[in-house]
């Protein structure tokens, strides 16, 4: 289904040559000005399907779509595009005001700069002054470090302080400039090449000359720049009302909610009908999860898992040879040797055992037993119930002194079931010490936030362990089989649930950024309006006198 958002044209110097039939057997003024369609009032010409693909032509090509098609395509954006605005102008659905117009004026003055710096960039290359540009800059292996979640709502205090009622609202961008009236058009010149500033300003009005000869109207130097300012100022405004409807469209957050509990209760319901009563499959898949768990599992037919973060301090070379000796020792069965001394002597070892970190930019030493018990004093001064900042200060940590690049990657840490019978399905995947010790964590807090209290001997070093509290249901079955019922609850609970402790992203971000990739809302919206503004409408289109463009 094509994207009414399309509507919202980009502008180029993407100048259409699709003319198929010979312009010296027929009358130039005749051919572009014949009518192609009719439809609400509009009668639309030649020309104007001709600028139309100029528009919407690459969206239609660019996706693999022959010529005809993307001809075709562009004819019914145009005149959907045409009747949208109608309607919008109609109902009053949109009034622009002055900062608007001005606001028009100055993306005109953009896309005619934009248009004449194209020129620029491209004498420079011919000179010798630029190496061309490839349409795709090649990836150098690295990632682009991403920034903290900024979610597209924040709580709407004024309400809150008014009225008392718990509320949201999108998140508006102010431009404190928007709206100044930005005079008339006035080149903006490369200082280091003014030759060139000058040679592109000729080759832009060439071309609007040339593009004006091949539609048979005048190519006068003020006549072709009056004609492109009048075009732009038409598309924009035209994009102007389309921005505007979903400015507004934004600011009635009814819909966003309902969009998130309409999907949260459809993930939920799917879960249900997958696990409810299955146990068995459902411990399976959440121990198959592992490290790998994403937090969109959102019915839980029992509270069976935890989630745990660590930091792992290896071990170095000679601490290994003293463990390897310590092992020998308690295989050979003495009775003064027994398991509890074997790990109170590996503990014992972490005295000794220096680890390197980076921190402000230093290299740093200092032992296992040391880091540790910074770590646990800087966690123990957080008061026992902020689990979300106990969990923040803990993975501050991690970035300091973790050497498993594992837990870094698990974006709800290491998931851990709390109980596991020959039936059940659970499973393990880490070590025997390291999942003993997190349920001993979740035995003494469920709700999370504690500490292991000393090292957890590991295969390759000490695990410091952080309890970071139970995966559990949000709602009851009852809610969510009568969501209406429950809707305030359910939306709020989603807004005030973050994804992970750690993150400024709550359930109800990830569901909408889901949910509207692409303002997919919007575009169901604005595609529904379209068909109001279209019904009963005559749409007359006549291929014959089009169809030369293609054949």
């Amino acid at each position: 289904m094509k994207k009414i958002f399309s509507l919202l044209v980009t502008i180029g110097m993407c100048f259409s040559l699709l003319v198929g039939c010979n312009l010296f057997s027929v009358n130039p003024d005749k051919y572009y000005s014949q009518v192609v369609a009719t439809a609400g009032g509009h009668e639309f010409t030649m020309l104007d399907l001709l600028d139309a693909y100029d528009l919407y032509g690459s969206n239609y090509t660019n996706n693999g779509q022959s010529y005809e098609e993307a001809i075709k395509g562009s004819l019914d954006d145009m005149i959907d595009r045409a009747l949208l605005i109608d309607y919008i102008k109609e109902n009053e659905l949109v009034t622009l005001t002055d900062a608007d117009y001005n606001d028009i004026k100055l993306s005109v003055h953009e896309s005619i700069q934009s248009s004449i710096t194209s020129f620029e960039d491209q004498i420079k290359v011919e000179r010798g002054l630029a190496e061309e540009e490839d349409e795709e800059t090649p990836e150098d292996g690295t990632e682009e470090e991403k920034g903290p979640y900024v979610s597209k709502f924040v709580i709407d205090q004024d309400k809150l302080n008014a009225t008392g009622v718990f509320d949201i609202k999108r998140v508006v961008d102010t431009d404190p400039d928007y709206g100044k009236d930005p005079g008339e058009f006035v080149q903006a010149k490369d200082i280091a090449y003014p030759d060139i500033s000058d040679e592109a300003m000729a080759r832009y009005i060439k071309t609007l000359q040339s593009k004006a000869r091949q539609y048979n109207r005048s190519d006068s130097e003020e006549d072709v720049k009056k004609y492109e300012n009048e075009r732009l100022t038409r598309i924009f405004t035209e994009n102007k009302y389309i921005e505007k409807l979903q400015e507004n469209y934004n600011e009635d957050v009814y819909g966003a909610k309902k969009a998130v509990v309409d999907k949260y209760v459809s993930d939920y319901a799917t879960d249900y009908v997958t696990y409810h009563g299955e146990n068995n499959a459902y411990n399976k898949a959440m121990s198959g999860y592992a490290s790998s768990y994403s937090g969109d599992m959102y019915y839980h037919p029992e509270t069976n898992y935890m989630s745990v973060a660590h930091i792992l301090l290896k071990y170095d070379k000679g601490t290994e040879t003293q463990i390897a000796s310590l092992k020998k020792k308690l295989d050979e069965n003495n009775p003064d040797y027994d398991e509890d001394d074997y790990n109170a002597d590996v503990i014992k070892l972490s005295e000794s055992m220096e680890v390197s970190y980076e921190e402000g930019g230093e290299t740093k030493k200092a032992t296992a037993a040391t880091i540790f018990q910074r770590i646990k004093n800087e966690i123990d001064n957080i008061e026992s119930y902020d689990l979300e900042n106990r969990a923040k200060k803990f993975y501050e940590l991690i970035d300091i002194f973790n050497q498993d690049e594992g837990i870094e990657s698990a974006e709800y840490g290491y998931l851990i079931p709390l109980k596991i019978t020959d039936t059940n399905g659970a499973s393990d995947s880490m070590i025997e010490e390291f999942a003993e010790d997190s349920r001993a964590l979740n035995k003494a807090n469920p709700l999370g936030g504690n500490i292991s209290e000393e090292l957890v001997l590991g295969s390759y070093g000490y695990h410091i362990i952080f309890n970071m509290g139970e995966i559990k249901n949000l709602f009851t079955v009852e809610e969510m089989k009568n969501p209406e019922d429950h809707f305030e609850k359910i939306w709020s609970t989603l807004y005030k649930t973050k994804v992970t402790l750690t993150t400024n992203e709550t359930l109800f971000d990830r569901i909408y950024d889901s949910v509207d990739s692409g303002d997919t809302l919007f575009n169901t919206y604005a595609e529904n309006l379209s068909k109001t503004a279209k019904a009963g409408i005559e749409i007359k289109k006549y291929e014959s006198r089009y169809d030369d463009l293609w054949k």
